[in-house]
């Protein structure tokens, strides 16, 4: 700062903007607390996308530079998603730029959903996204009530270093890993999906005018909806439907399924029509 020549009042902001720009690698600190620009240190700032096989490749902050291809050996301790300096090498490898991870400047990965495993001696975590190639421990303790081959949600709680494994803490336990339902779960926590509606979606259905409900009872013996087997429910806002007592199981008076009345009933509906004034 003082070779810079800043005024004193202003040094305090000053460092605060150079660690900002080094810590998204605009600028590189060397040696005597000196920095300069990282291209002239063969250095590559730009976000790590990790191929399941374990090399990956570093896409450039810069827009018109190519990515950098990094083998599985110079990927630690970095993991997919990443944003990396990447060190070039000085040769290049069947016509490809080639380098290894220095530095971490910001992860990508702070979640992991994926299937708990017990080991003898602790657990294991295999991520859904297989572009996690690094090994991912559950420290005794941190299962939270997991059991072998259960989904979970698991939070890191360390990053991997050059020589250590990331390890995680379980925070969602899902269920079985097997269960349809449980992989559905998992695909909306492995995407930050909401699992609520917003408050005003939810305020909205007290906005609509009270009106009397039709039950339609599917008489087909099969599940409809959330239905849990047997006659099942199916409610909309219409004022009423009459059948026959002697008309059969599932079929209107005219002999129309209630379904396809309900659909012919739906297509009548135009925008600021009630659709409560329409009768079956």
């Amino acid at each position: 700062m003082r070779a810079a020549r800043i005024d004193r009042t202003l040094r305090s902001e000053a460092t605060e903007r150079v660690s900002a720009l080094e810590a998204t690698g605009r600028i590189v600190r060397t040696k005597g607390d000196r920095y300069t620009l990282p291209a002239r240190l063969d250095l590559v700032a730009g976000r790590l996308s990790v191929h399941r096989d374990g090399f990956a490749f570093c896409a450039p902050d810069e827009p018109d530079a190519e990515d950098v291809y990094v083998p599985a050996r110079g990927v630690r301790p970095a993991m997919h998603g990443d944003r990396v300096l990447v060190r070039v090498e000085p040769f290049q490898r069947r016509g490809r730029v080639e380098g290894r991870v220095v530095k971490v400047l910001e992860r990508g990965t702070h979640r992991i959903v994926g299937v708990l495993r017990q080991g003898r001696t602790a657990a294991v975590l295999v991520p859904q996204e297989q572009r996690l190639t690094l090994p991912i421990l559950v420290p005794r303790g941190a299962e939270g009530g997991a059991r072998d081959g259960d989904m979970v949600v698991a939070e890191v709680v360390r990053y991997p270093g050059l020589a250590s494994d990331a390890e995680v803490r379980v925070t969602h336990v899902l269920g079985p890993a097997d269960d349809p339902r449980v992989e559905t779960e998992a695909v909306i926590h492995a995407h930050d999906l909401p699992l609520e509606f917003p408050p005003e979606v939810a305020a909205a259905p007290r906005r609509v005018p009270a009106a009397p409900f039709l039950v339609y009872r599917a008489l087909t013996r099969r599940p409809y909806g959330h239905g849990g087997g047997g006659d099942s429910v199916l409610r909309m806002p219409v004022i009423k439907a009459e059948t026959d007592a002697g008309t059969a199981p599932g079929r209107a008076a005219d002999g129309r399924s209630p379904f396809v009345r309900l659909a012919e009933l739906l297509a009548e509906v135009k925008p600021g029509k009630n659709p409560i004034n329409l009768a079956v």
